[in-house]
């Protein structure tokens, strides 16, 4: 049997996690790279700027705050003696913003699908203040040691499962309020046009990458083979969903910019016939923020998903 905690299987692994590391850096900065012309278009007001977006950039520098820390740790504590302490605090500050933000970019796109509705709306700001408050219990630390260089403190291995499993668990959650509320527009035969699709889509993709890299972290952090072992893969599980949650905000608004692609969300239950779609008090929904008017021509006020105009 491996002893984990041996010198050599620890230096193995320490340079199997630096290789890991800077393969994961390249990936988040190419994918920054290429999506960067988006940014620049909302900053420089081509695309409209809607204030849920401040999510989507805090989620998408808070992840770039992280990978860039990481190598900086991995990189300098390997050649000399540094106080770990303050770059770990820092580390773990934007590694829990990026986990926190990418569940807050997949949330409003619900809640903004359910019009606002005031018990879907509290029922996942209380659970996002749940995620909050299991990071605050979990406090990271590290030493440096030689030929290994800073080596974060275990954490309860109670702390790290509730971490990883709650993310899993809301983003179920969200992934199915979306799912029931668009199955909900197609029975009153609303038409969903490409958004309904892009929607269960990107949801479903988001779902499954969360799923994937929160299992492996979970799973190796439960065997608690060794300090390393255990830590590993947070910070690609972290980039991950970061990235996968900035590419389905991103999707949406391109998508709600090209046009075309309308839905109007009622606000009563009214039967969804010709006679009375004119009678629809509508909550707009909107990423781009450009009116359009219903294929019918008969005034209905529609709008792109997925953030309200009460945003």
């Amino acid at each position: 049997m491996t002893d984990w905690s041996s010198p050599a299987a620890i230096a193995s692994e320490l340079h199997a996690y630096v290789l890991l590391i800077h393969a994961i850096a390249g990936l988040y900065f190419w994918e920054f790279l290429l999506s960067l012309n988006f940014d620049f278009t909302v900053i420089y007001r081509y695309r409209t700027f809607r204030w849920p977006m401040v999510f989507y950039y805090l989620n998408r520098y808070s992840a770039l705050a992280t990978i860039i820390v990481m190598i900086w740790i991995v990189d300098a504590s390997a050649s000399r003696e540094i106080n770990c302490s303050g770059p770990i605090t820092t580390l773990q500050v934007f590694f829990f913003m990026s986990l926190l933000l990418a569940s807050i970019n997949l949330s409003l796109r619900t809640i903004a699908l359910w019009s606002l509705n005031r018990y879907i709306t509290a029922s996942l700001v209380i659970l996002l203040l749940g995620q909050l408050a299991i990071m605050t219990q979990i406090r990271i630390g590290g030493e440096w040691i030689p030929g290994e260089g800073c080596v974060p403190a275990e954490v309860p291995n109670r702390f790290v499962a509730a971490l990883h499993f709650y993310p899993m668990a809301f983003d179920l959650l969200v992934l199915i309020l979306a799912i029931w509320k668009l199955r909900a527009f197609s029975a009153r035969t609303f038409l969903l046009s490409q958004l309904g699709p892009l929607l269960i889509r990107d949801g479903l993709l988001y779902y499954l990458i969360s799923l994937s890299a929160n299992i492996v972290v979970v799973v190796l952090d439960l065997l608690n083979l060794n300090a390393f072992m255990n830590s590993m893969f947070n910070i690609p599980a972290a980039m991950l969903m970061s990235v996968a949650a900035t590419r389905v905000v991103r999707n949406l608004y391109i998508q709600a910019s090209k046009g075309g692609d309308i839905f109007s969300i009622p606000k009563h239950r009214l039967q969804p016939t010709s006679s009375t779609r004119a009678q629809f008090t509508t909550n707009i929904v909107s990423v781009g923020g450009n009116i359009s008017t219903g294929p019918s021509g008969d005034g209905d006020t529609a709008l792109p998903l997925p953030v309200t105009s009460k945003f």
